[in-house]
């Protein structure tokens, strides 16, 4: 009885992962003043329904319905991760590059603050 249940949770498993499909591709230009392309951690705010992506020396912001952009938010070197604390209307940023933490508005995406770091994660 026990061995059936985990091979019908196997087979279950496997038939929901061949349903996933590509519903849109989106298309982002070079990072401004980025010395390599790439993007990090993804991180989906869905009360909010944006999107933040680590890109290099900036965070995409993006709308998580229509793919729009909501905007940038600029002058990092080499970021990470990005956490949302809506309860307090703050985001935050791992910047690599910097040794920082960058603290900012959700809603205005600017800046609002860098606390002082001991040692800096790397995510």
């Amino acid at each position: 009885m026990g061995c059936y249940s985990i091979l019908l949770g196997t087979s279950l498993l496997v038939a929901a992962a061949n349903e996933y499909h590509l519903l849109k591709k989106y298309s982002f230009g070079a990072a401004e003043g980025s010395t390599r392309e790439y993007f990090d951690y993804i991180t989906v705010d869905s009360a909010a329904r944006r999107v933040y992506l680590s890109h290099g020396t900036e965070v995409k912001v993006i709308d998580a319905d229509s793919g729009a952009l909501i905007g940038n938010i600029t002058g990092l070197k080499q970021d990470h991760g990005v956490a949302v604390a809506s309860e307090f209307g703050r985001g935050f940023i791992s910047d690599g590059g910097q040794g920082k933490a960058i603290i900012f508005d959700l809603k205005t995406l600017k800046v609002t603050g860098e606390p002082l770091l001991i040692r800096m994660p790397t995510a």
